[in-house]
């Protein structure tokens, strides 16, 4: 019988050999448990979701949700965000198209980060931060290109653009699906004077 002999130089090859077949490593994720369901970059769209009584304006009844005295407020939204999957949005960036009650409009551009909970059934709550100052704006009504409000109703719903005053704190009520890599979002504060516009949409990973 022969004996094989194998040198410190061919097991060296052969470990060598090995770890450059094996896949590599799954990126770690600092959070544990549910908190670690959501994952990833999401891109999302929000639209409006305004009060019942804003429809009763302009009526026999008056204007109950006093859409006269209504705030600048967003009615639109698309953006990302970044999760850490431990409880944090590490980067959140959106463009908000925003209205005043006669129709002055503006594009605002911000970023912002945030941090989540989630529940034992993928329930949970979203809070987010702008980063200030914001990232900037675009007058979209041709009577106030530079964001400067030119078409004033009232001073509490029109006021020059500063950079620090359109975005502020917003918490959420959110839903995860795992199966389907999205989240449902529900705006649940809204701090504006007059008649409220709460945004729901959804975010899908990308």
């Amino acid at each position: 019988m022969k004996t094989i002999r194998i040198t410190g130089i061919a097991l060296s090859m052969v470990t060598l050999l090995l770890v450059a077949m094996a896949p590599p490593a799954s990126a770690t994720c600092p959070g544990s448990g549910v908190i670690s369901k959501l994952k990833g970059t999401y891109a999302f769209r929000l639209g409006p979701a305004k009060g019942f009584d804003a429809d009763l304006a302009g009526s026999a009844a008056g204007d109950p949700g006093n859409v006269g005295l209504a705030q600048r407020q967003d009615i639109l939204r698309v953006g990302v965000f970044t999760s850490d999957c431990a409880g944090n949005i590490t980067y959140g960036h959106t463009l908000a198209t925003t209205d005043t009650n006669n129709g002055d409009t503006w594009l605002i551009d911000f970023n912002w980060t945030g941090t989540y909970t989630l529940n034992a059934d993928l329930t949970g709550t979203l809070t987010i931060t702008p980063t200030l100052p914001e990232n900037g704006c675009t007058g979209v009504t041709s009577s106030d290109p530079g964001c400067k409000c030119l078409s004033r109703f009232n001073t509490s719903a029109c006021v020059p653009y500063t950079g620090n005053i359109e975005e502020g704190v917003e918490s959420y009520s959110i839903s995860v699906s795992t199966s389907n890599s999205t989240v449902e979002l529900s705006e649940t504060d809204n701090t504006s004077g007059g008649a409220k516009i709460f945004m729901i949409g959804q975010a899908i990973k990308q």
